[in-house]
């Protein structure tokens, strides 16, 4: 990634500036929603893996409380990968139904 135009004033290359189309879930971009919501810093990696159990949990109806992620995950990072995935289904209008299996 490159900076381009004065310091701090210009964008980084290769950096997203824009939201995720409308409907679609972005684990991505929940995972950064999460983390800003973590009174420390935690490792992306871990901070990925809650959001996609919380997008699974959610979209089987499993998910009545944080609890459920809380035995694969600390606490703290479960919480906010279930808050910031209900906040980002909301905002962006993600449909929310169960995965088909075949």
């Amino acid at each position: 990634m490159r900076t381009s135009g004065r310091l701090g004033d210009g964008y980084v290359e290769g950096e997203r500036v824009f939201a995720p189309p409308q409907g679609s879930f972005d684990a991505d971009w929940v995972a950064s929603l999460a983390a800003e919501q973590l009174a420390r810093p935690v490792a992306r990696p871990a901070v990925l893996a809650a959001v996609a159990d919380a997008w699974a949990a959610i979209r089987l109806g499993a998910l009545g409380s944080n609890d459920l992620l809380e035995g694969d995950h600390e606490p703290d990072v479960a919480a906010a990968a279930v808050s910031a995935a209900r906040e980002f289904i909301t905002a962006y209008d993600v449909p929310v139904h169960p995965p088909v299996t075949r």
